[in-house]
């Protein structure tokens, strides 16, 4: 919860810096700013990888059953994630949301350009990720914590579609500059607040093996290739409906791909509280 509100916070200050700055800075001193940040977090991220040997020593006390020479990476978290139900179903959430932000992010981008141009396309771009990382923050503090321990995780993970599921119907219904602008939030502002953090959580009651192999697996390989679906999916559509107002019916396509989400999230919240009742229960018998 901590690092997910220092990305949101992040996000938030970073954005309204853009949308403060943007007339004033040309565009060669953005990028040595950015250059400048990037620079900070190689520095941090050196010190960081300097005290990792020892905060493993001193904090991993799980054994390491397995002695055998290690496969290749990618191809066993791809084993381990075949292999369980629960992991297929956390796939089917990553898998389903890149291609759901695809298409959303491809609405937002086309509807800023075809209402506006100039220097008017980036000063509303600015501006609307300022209010989405500034949403994102908001829920990272009063919602995420409220709904997970109150409610759960599965409830924590419908949060993102269910908004998806409204900014995609309104922009269907009426395509305008507000509703799209609106795609970017309805996105953005819950990605990376609880449904990220939610997201995490999933791998709790998984194993060595699954944490270290599997999640890698996911988090690169399939978030990747997902997107790339969604991309085609998006120039295949716009082919077919040329014109602006060809890309309401986008929404339709993210509606059945929600669909799905939605089942994915349902199982896989009924399955965690499973995985987390049994883990709580071996640990009182191990501590009783």
């Amino acid at each position: 919860g901590l690092i997910g509100l220092g990305g949101t916070a992040g996000g938030a200050f970073g954005s309204m810096v853009v949308a403060g700055l943007i007339e004033t800075l040309p565009k060669a001193e953005w990028l040595w700013l950015c250059a400048g940040v990037a620079t900070l977090i190689i520095v941090l991220a050196a010190m960081a990888a300097k005290r990792l040997p020892a905060l493993q020593d001193s904090t991993d006390d799980e054994p390491v059953v397995d002695a055998k020479p290690a496969g290749n990476p990618a191809m066993e978290g791809a084993r381990l994630a075949l292999q369980s139900p629960y992991l297929l179903s956390v796939v089917a959430i990553v898998g389903l949301y890149e291609m759901v932000s695809t298409i959303m992010d491809f609405q937002f981008t086309s509807t800023i350009v075809y209402y506006l141009d100039g220097d008017a396309i980036g000063a509303r771009i600015a501006q609307v990720f300022m209010v989405t990382n500034f949403v994102a923050m908001g829920v990272q503090l009063f919602l995420t914590s409220l709904v997970m321990t109150r409610y759960g995780v599965g409830t924590a993970l419908l949060v993102l579609p269910c908004a998806a599921v409204l900014g995609s119907a309104a922009f269907m219904i009426a395509p305008i500059l507000l509703f799209g602008s609106a795609l970017n939030t309805c996105d953005n502002g819950f990605s990376y607040s609880i449904n990220q953090s939610a997201k995490e959580v999933l791998y709790v009651p998984t194993t060595r093996d699954e944490k270290y192999k599997a999640k890698a697996f996911i988090d690169m390989f399939v978030q990747r290739f997902a997107k790339a679906l969604a991309v085609g999916l998006s120039l295949i559509i716009t082919m077919v409906f040329t014109g602006f107002d060809s890309l309401r019916w986008l929404s339709l396509v993210t509606v059945v791909i929600l669909f799905f989400w939605i089942m994915a999230v349902r199982y896989v919240g009924r399955k965690f509280q499973d995985l987390d009742t049994e883990a709580a229960a071996k640990l009182a018998g191990q501590t009783g």
